[in-house]
């Protein structure tokens, strides 16, 4: 699949098969015109239509915007991660250098911006998300342990402007630390 939308496949033998599998991603409209591409709406695979099978070249527009992903709740997990199609994102130190405890000392909300910007690494292109203005990192006293009461006065925060992600297949072997976030703290 492409990183963009649409996707255009050229010079496709002419009978063709392009079943895809119909995921909550996609919502329930594609380009408007989920009927013309599957006969039954509650059918779990989209088929081209066959008056696009007698054509070299057709276009597929499926939706590729960056959304928020958080696990059921009964989980008891209140996280959130961000996810763009079918691809998951996660928050490295390479993009974000001041990160130090993997990110667990940040918190997440869902009400900023997320920008997308097209990148590179090595030579494989992708597109890097920007949380603006979503994060916020707790600093810590240094004597804080699990162990030891603590006050709630002891702690700061700072608000991060940016906040850094990539594909969670791409992430790695790019320098930096090795910390890295897939889930983040739900503000």
């Amino acid at each position: 699949m492409g990183w963009e939308d649409p996707i255009r496949p050229q010079d496709a033998p002419r009978d063709i098969s392009n079943n895809q599998n119909k995921n909550t991603w996609m919502g329930e409209q594609l380009d408007g015109k989920i009927t013309t591409l599957c006969k039954n709406m509650s059918q779990r695979n989209v088929d081209t239509p066959r008056a696009r099978r007698t054509h070299s070249n057709f276009q597929l527009h499926i939706p590729l915007e960056p959304r928020y992903i958080s696990p059921h709740p009964y989980t008891n997990q209140n996280i959130v991660a961000l996810a763009r199609g079918p691809i998951v994102y996660c928050a490295e130190d390479h993009d974000n250098p001041w990160v130090n405890d993997h990110f667990k000392s940040l918190v997440f909300s869902t009400r900023g911006e997320i920008t997308e910007k097209d990148a590179d690494v090595n030579n494989e292109p992708y597109k890097q998300l920007t949380a603006l203005g979503a994060a916020t990192r707790f600093r810590l006293p240094e004597q804080a342990r699990p162990d030891l009461g603590h006050n709630v006065d002891g702690f700061s925060e700072v608000d991060i402007e940016e906040l850094h992600f990539i594909p969670y297949a791409l992430r790695d072997n790019r320098g930096g630390k090795g910390h890295m976030r897939v889930g983040l703290r739900r503000r």
